[in-house]
């Protein structure tokens, strides 16, 4: 009986509701992800979404069912899904959105009122025995797809939500990873010309060591790597910052940081993704990757830049 009594529970289940509500699930998961809510927050949330979702399938179920039967009508729930789609047509005319969406609800309001249009036709022509195209009968039908069109609308934004930002995300690793790719080349490329930069007499002092290991080069001075110093582009600044940290390899570069803060700078300029320093520009959710001590080290290294170029 047990058996007999879930089988007929799932084959009454409607299943656009059900992929409808997966859907919006993992929609605003991905909303509150990007937002950085908390885990506590969002345990709450998946709760009270759960909760609802399933006093919703009690409401909407049968109704859903007769609908998809076609043997659903009301003029209220008609009327609101009208008003529904005509805020969204304002909202896609007034507000800067995705093209995509733009199209498709478009392709929304262009539905609804060519549904509607042909309702009122239907009415008048049966009333008054003119240019009858259709019963009356087959309003219920055609109001049934209007609503079974919006449920199919519901569906595809979240569909479209979901694909394009997995498709960013995607899209942003990918670029990290040329970035660091290329990062890397320029590196390798640059700590190979290290032996033309510094002179070979120096590079046999005792406290400084190069070395080749995995395919990387090794630059240090008193067991601290000075890699680092290969990633300017100007050769003099190489050597002078050499011969600084040869005599105090804790003694501030030419830049006016330590070799620490040096780093520091570097892995929050890695961190960010930030490609031109001449050009930056940082977003909430960018900022929100770093601390406020390292905004603090970015903001002054990026400010004594701005100075050391004015003065040039």
């Amino acid at each position: 009986v047990m058996k007999q009594e879930i089988i007929n529970f799932l084959d009454n289940m409607n299943i656009g509701y059900v992929a409808l509500s997966i859907l919006i699930l993992i929609v605003s998961l991905l909303f509150l992800s990007k937002k950085k809510v908390n885990n506590s927050l969002r345990e709450i949330y998946i709760i009270l979404y759960v909760t609802l979702a399933w006093v919703g399938f009690y409401f909407f179920n049968d109704i859903l069912n007769s609908i998809f039967d076609f043997k659903f009508l009301s003029v209220k729930l008609y009327l609101i899904l009208l008003i529904i789609g005509n805020i969204i047509m304002l909202i896609n005319i007034n507000f800067n959105i995705r093209k995509v969406y733009k199209i498709i609800n478009y392709m929304l309001f262009t539905t609804n009122l060519l549904i509607f249009i042909t309702n009122i036709v239907i009415i008048i022509g049966n009333k008054y025995n003119i240019f009858v195209i259709a019963s009356l009968e087959d309003i219920t039908t055609l109001t049934d797809i209007n609503f079974i069109i919006f449920i199919s609308y519901l569906i595809i934004m979240c569909i479209m939500y979901i694909f394009l930002d997995v498709l960013a995300i995607v899209q942003e690793k990918i670029k990290i990873l040329k970035y660091d790719l290329k990062e890397k080349k320029e590196k390798t490329k640059k700590q190979k010309e290290l032996s033309p930069v510094i002179p070979k007499e120096s590079l046999s002092n005792q406290n400084v060591v190069y070395y080749k290991k995995d395919g990387q080069d090794g630059f240090f001075i008193d067991g601290i790597d000075c890699s680092i110093i290969f990633e300017d582009d100007n050769k003099d600044n190489i050597i002078k910052n050499y011969y600084i940290l040869l005599n105090d390899v804790n003694a501030k570069l030419i830049n006016g940081y330590t070799l620490n803060e040096y780093k520091k700078i570097k892995n929050i300029i890695n961190k960010l993704n930030i490609k031109d320093l001449n050009n930056i520009e940082l977003d909430v959710n960018k900022l929100s990757k770093i601390t406020i001590d390292e905004y603090n080290l970015l903001k002054r290294y990026l400010s004594s830049r701005k100075e050391d170029y004015n003065k040039n």
